[in-house]
């Protein structure tokens, strides 16, 4: 299947309103297909005789109630997208989510003040850990017409970014006509030399992605502090955080590993984490 004929797909607890609005900009951004997505956890009791999970009439009805006010929400309130789908499926969210295949997969964050309207925090953890497509994760207190400035993208200690990782940055800072940020943040331990030739790898990046995308201004910041730390101060500022991930899981790459968890429980902004 051809990346663009595949849906940006949204999985919601609850109507999860900022959630939603991200994904349906996705969606007319890509001009594909949004799929909203419910899944409900059938207890093995709840099996027929082959094993098959079924729903009970209430917990049918009560997850029916879920699509329904999203439906509502996208159709009352936001610009529709070519074309929605809605489907309620009987299994975890991780294990549903997985079998989905995504141009974009947006979910919930971690903490919020909603927590019955989000999918939780291992539900976010494991797919942005595994997941084959960008999934974009969402704090719903993220209030997009307040005053942010640009799309953030965090290098590494040694200034390296993933194409895809950069790719989606840019693109997403051209639908939204905004500038790129990338962020690199300097551990005191680094040698001045270390440090330099990061920052001239970054600017030998940035020249060339400044020629494909010549109507995206970007720049760059370096900071002394931990990754964690700086990720989460900039996603104050930023629309939207991208981080890049590599697509083999047992690449020992401890960087990214750590600041995954940290950064969608703490920002303050969506973050996008994009395999490479």
């Amino acid at each position: 299947m051809d990346h663009l004929s595949k849906p940006v797909v949204v999985a919601v607890k609850d109507k999860q309103p900022t959630a939603i609005r991200f994904a349906v900009g996705e969606a007319r951004r890509l001009g594909t297909t949004l799929r909203v997505v419910h899944c409900v956890d059938v207890k093995d009791d709840l099996a027929d005789l082959h094993g098959h999970r079924m729903f009970s009439g209430e917990m049918s009805r009560e997850a029916q109630t879920v699509l329904d006010a999203a439906r509502h929400f996208i159709e009352q309130e936001l610009p529709v997208p070519p074309h929605v789908e809605y489907r309620l499926i009987s299994d975890t969210p991780v294990a549903a989510l997985q079998r989905e295949s995504a141009a974009v997969m947006v979910v919930g964050s971690d903490q919020v003040t909603w927590p019955r309207r989000l999918l939780g925090a291992a539900v976010a953890s494991r797919l942005v850990g595994a997941a084959e497509w960008p999934v974009v994760v969402v704090p719903e207190l993220h209030h997009p017409r307040e005053r942010r400035s640009g799309v953030v993208i965090a290098a590494d200690a040694g200034g390296f970014m993933p194409w895809d990782a950069l790719h989606f940055a840019f693109e997403e800072a051209r639908h939204r006509s905004t500038h790129v940020i990338v962020l690199h943040a300097v551990s005191v331990e680094r040698s001045r030399e270390d440090a330099e030739r990061a920052r001239s790898r970054i600017a030998n990046v940035l020249t060339r992605w400044r020629a494909t995308h010549p109507g995206v201004r970007a720049m760059s910041t370096a900071v002394t502090q931990d990754a964690v730390v700086a990720c989460i101060h900039a996603s104050r500022h930023a629309e939207l955080l991208v981080l890049g991930r590599p697509r083999q899981p047992e690449t020992p790459h401890a960087w990214r590993r750590a600041i995954f968890d940290a950064v969608i429980r703490e920002a303050a902004s969506p973050v996008a984490i994009v395999p490479s």
